[in-house]
């Protein structure tokens, strides 16, 4: 960050300066003095505390000199130099921290590393693409980078600080940490290992699993596990996940919440006076159901036919999914009459329930059509529905229909009054993910079941089951929230390979030629410039 400069009156200008320094030097080294007599922290966390205290320290007695008088020429247009201000002292005691002889790598380093976008704040704390690492401390990471540690922890941070190191991909002479160096060569050999037995057809470990590559190879699961998280060719066709714990809709009382769907049958409306869809909406609290026939989903139809039934029962709030028939200005104006809430589900079991017993109405139509040997059910139609509502739901434990609001705080308690159990994170801020495509189940199974874009996670909700926020590599939200069962976690460096779908534009020639490049599975926004000498 560089230091900014303000012109001020010249009798103000050494009082000026007599404050800043006394008075900064004091009141840290007040802080220094309440820091050691502090009870509260314990020693690990007072020497972070003071490393931190003692840079700001040395900042301040580095205070530039009191100001000269200087004259300013119009007629030329004097370039301010860039100033490392906080860079300086931190760097200074970088080097320091180190043994000797690893003191000359230390520069270079770092020039390498603001390449990949690492650096530090000015309070010390390490930083990648100008985010802050809070409670890191790049003097702390040097220092165990650079000495060979043989017990102990890591600093905190070491894995995010280590991840650059390997980017860089600098000679290991330049690292003392001899544990380190001997990971990073064992991280190669097993690379070595893997990639031969998982890329060779003819062995039996190719193209497989974790527990078969791991037993062919001889390395440990976790290891084999690890590495086949790096691999496309695994992770893009890993079996998706379909059936799992997730949320429960959560309905507070009779008619707090609906859901409602359209059920088409348009293949059945000459049998049935025109008929063609069924309206079909449930109380999630009772499970008690309605069904209107209808034989258009125009706006019109669909007013008319909530209209009715919202004369004699209507709900606080209304669930459906995101069809263009259900957000009609008609309909929406309906709601906004009778003061109802409407809004849509996300995910693929987004109206889960209304979706139920869509399944349910159609089976008991389809066993009487083939009793009946005809595909009428007009005149059967509420018969069908009041058997649903008279027979017992499994859920609630009773029919639907002999739900009273006497009976709601029973009812609440059978359906959500379980004991809570300890959700288990599977995945962490910043971890890197791809997104089920959760197929149904009929499709092919080898064919890839999982996104071609990768996604970070942003935030984690822990209540049971965990659920999680993400957001695109621009840092655009995803809309939603993800059961761990629907992401991926893999892992993906910045030097990896990236599949490009299309060439776009070219520019250069030469060794200066360029492409502009569509990447694969990745929107318009992501397209860009990528150097010939890039591309494999």
């Amino acid at each position: 960050m560089a230091r900014r400069m303000a012109l001020v009156p010249e009798e103000l200008a050494p009082s000026y300066y007599t404050k800043t320094a006394e008075t900064g030097v004091h009141d840290i080294e007040s802080q220094i003095e309440n820091l050691l007599q502090e009870s509260k922290y314990s020693d690990d966390a007072k020497a972070k505390l003071l490393s931190q205290l003692l840079i700001k320290y040395q900042r301040v007695i580095n205070e530039p000199r009191p100001p000269v008088r200087v004259t300013i020429e119009e007629t030329k247009e004097q370039e301010t130099p860039k100033s490392n201000t906080v860079e300086e002292p931190i760097l200074r005691n970088i080097i320091l921290s180190v043994p000797v002889n690893f003191q000359k790598f230390i520069p270079p380093i770092v020039e390498k590393l603001k390449t990949r976008s690492y650096s530090w704040n000015e309070d010390g704390e390490l930083t990648k693409d100008d985010e802050s690492y809070k409670n890191t401390n790049v003097i702390d990471l040097f220092s165990y980078l650079m000495r060979n540690v043989k017990k102990g922890f890591e600093p905190y941070g070491f894995s995010v600080f280590w991840k650059g190191i390997n980017e860089i991909k600098i000679p290991t002479r330049w690292i003392g940490n001899q544990k380190e160096e001997e990971k990073t060569k064992h991280e190669k050999k097993m690379d070595r290992v893997l990639k031969t037995a998982y890329y060779d057809y003819a062995n039996p470990a190719s193209f497989g699993g974790v527990k078969k590559l791991a037993t062919s190879t001889k390395v440990p699961y976790h290891e084999a596990k690890r590495w086949l998280m790096s691999q496309d060719s695994y992770t893009l066709h890993k079996p998706v996940q379909y059936k799992f714990s997730r949320m429960k809709t959560l309905s507070y009382g009779i008619n707090d919440l609906w859901q409602y769907d359209l059920v088409d049958l348009q293949h059945l409306a000459e049998h049935n006076n025109g008929f063609r869809f069924l309206l079909a909406i449930i109380d999630i609290f009772s499970k008690y159901a309605y069904v209107i026939p209808l034989k258009s989903k125009t706006s019109v139809d669909m007013r008319s036919a909530f209209e009715k039934l919202l004369q004699k029962v209507k709900p606080k709030n209304i669930q459906n999914d995101k069809g263009k028939e259900f957000y009609n200005a008609k309909l929406q104006s309906l709601f906004k009459k009778y003061n109802i809430n409407h809004y849509s589900g996300e995910g693929e079991h987004k109206a889960s329930l209304i979706e139920r017993f869509n399944r349910t109405l159609k089976n008991k139509m389809f066993r009487v059509f083939t009793y009946r040997k005809l595909y009428k059910y007009d005149d059967i139609l509420q018969s069908l529905v009041k058997s649903y509502n008279d027979s017992e739901h499994r859920s609630i434990g009773m029919p639907p229909s002999s739900v009273t609001r006497d009976k709601e705080q029973q009812i609440f308690k059978k359906l959500y009054g379980y004991t809570w159990k300890n959700s288990k994170v599977l995945l962490n801020m910043g971890d890197l993910v791809r997104i089920s495509k959760a197929k149904k189940a009929f499709q092919r199974g080898y064919l890839p079941g999982w996104s071609d874009e990768v996604f970070r996670v942003s935030k984690v909700y822990s209540a049971y089951p965990t659920t999680y926020e993400l957001q695109d590599l621009k840092a655009e939200a995803i809309k939603g929230r993800f059961y761990a069962e629907e992401l991926q976690k893999i892992s993906k460096r910045s030097d990896d390979y990236w599949h490009i779908e299309r060439v776009l534009k070219t520019k250069g020639r030469g060794r200066n030629i360029e492409y502009y490049v569509k990447w694969k599975g990745f929107d318009n926004r992501f397209n860009s410039w990528v150097k010939a000498a890039w591309m494999k």
